[in-house]
């Protein structure tokens, strides 16, 4: 959970200063050795609402959502192997370990359609996944009306 949090906090940093997130999240105490605080808040609010959330919910339904975020994972690993492909160019072993990579993550999310009980969790990340999609679409539109055209 820490690391998590430290993670979530960094992105959020990230984020807002390459103009993708709010930019409140951007902001250091410089008397706590420059601690982003307000990333730190929310990161803390959602680990605070993941565990209210395990104390609260009925099992099937936590259930569906931890499957969606495992899945979501996984779906994130794939999209860096696949950069990796366009990015870092691999070329024999390297090629090769991340294909094995991909067909991992193939069987581990094929495995969540073909068990019923947690067939759910597949739709639910397939939902976030197409939710996160329309969402960069619109940030994509939003920086392409922002920046000046060249001609």
């Amino acid at each position: 959970m820490t690391a998590s949090l430290f993670g979530v906090t960094k992105l959020l940093v990230t984020m807002a200063k390459g103009g993708d997130a709010p930019k409140i999240f951007e902001k250091k105490l410089k008397k706590f050795h420059k601690l982003p605080l307000p990333s730190l808040t929310l990161g803390a609010i959602g680990l605070f609402a993941s565990v209210l959330a395990a104390l609260l919910l009925p099992g099937k339904i936590f259930e569906y959502i931890t499957t969606a975020a495992g899945i979501l994972l996984l779906y994130n690993w794939a999209f860096i192997l696949f950069s990796s492909f366009k990015v870092l160019k691999p070329k024999g072993w390297d090629k090769t370990k991340a294909i094995i990579g991909l067909l991992l993550i193939l069987a581990a999310v094929s495995g969540t359609v073909l068990e019923k009980g947690i067939r759910t969790g597949f739709f639910i990340s397939l939902a976030c996944v197409l939710l996160i999609g329309i969402a960069t679409f619109l940030v994509h539109l939003k920086h392409k009306k922002s920046s000046p055209e060249t001609t």
